[in-house]
């Protein structure tokens, strides 16, 4: 992150607001994502060139990983975004037009027109705030919504694996706040009937340790999404800028039988 003279801030330089602002700001998860996967955005293996793909972005956020899918898709594709903060969509007149976001919870029941509905459902970084019980009906509601012979993706983090000890007390913090069901869910989806259910462990690095200078001057949205979490505010920012830190994800995906 440059200081406002144009260099990076250094260890003995004071953190001012308008840095921890830049550390804490909300950055779209879609953007670690496809840092941590190389640009990647799809694992499962579906058909792209399909004019009649349907797919379900789950806690989508503010839509911007749609909007990244849909360049990659064929113009007749349907793509649905549902989030509970529907105050953080892109504007309707920036997003492609086959793109539709809608506010939804996780943790309610899909519509009725979304059962078995859709070629791939994705989900990425939101479990983390849910239990293991909360987690597994989720996913048994979202797989609920693939059309047989369709797929899912599932990506989550591991807070366990964390970098801890001296320099990462604020990350440890935030690990007692947080959970780790990234290695749970490749168990959790064949438990809901997926099949061919293949899995791919990703290391996300953060602040100083990322190799990416512009991404590493940023933290995931999820990570400042709850009240608890304020006051870690500033110690957070300062672990990122002078040592950074890496923690592992998930991404899991299999297929509903036809």
């Amino acid at each position: 992150m440059a200081s406002e003279s144009g260099t990076p801030p250094t260890k003995q330089q004071p953190l001012t607001e308008h840095e921890v602002d830049a550390y804490t700001s909300p950055y779209s998860t879609s953007d670690f994502v496809k840092y941590a996967t190389d640009g990647g955005l799809v694992f499962a293996p579906i058909d792209s060139t399909s004019s009649n793909l349907a797919v379900l972005d789950s806690a989508t956020g503010d839509g911007h990983w749609l909007g990244d899918l849909a360049r990659k898709l064929k113009i007749g594709a349907k793509l649905v975004g549902a989030d509970i903060a529907s105050q953080n969509f892109i504007e309707p007149e920036q997003l492609p037009a086959n793109i539709s976001l809608i506010e939804d919870n996780i943790l309610d029941p899909w519509p009725v027109q979304y059962q078995e509905h859709f070629d791939l459902v994705h989900q990425r970084l939101v479990l983390m705030v849910c239990d293991d019980g909360k987690s597994v009906t989720a996913i048994q509601d979202l797989f609920a919504t693939v059309k047989p012979g369709g797929w899912i993706q599932l990506h989550d983090g591991d807070m366990d694996t964390i970098e801890d000890g001296e320099g990462h007390r604020a990350m440890e913090k935030l690990r007692t706040i947080l959970r780790s069901p990234g290695p749970k869910l490749k168990g959790w989806l064949e438990d809901a009937g997926a099949h061919d259910v293949q899995e791919k462990v990703l290391t996300t690095k953060c602040g100083k340790k990322s190799e990416n200078y512009e991404q590493g001057e940023q933290t995931p949205n999820f990570l400042f999404s709850m009240e608890e979490m304020a006051e870690l505010t500033f110690d957070l920012a300062r672990e990122l800028r002078e040592a950074g830190n890496s923690y592992h994800t998930y991404v899991v995906w299999g297929r509903k039988s036809l």
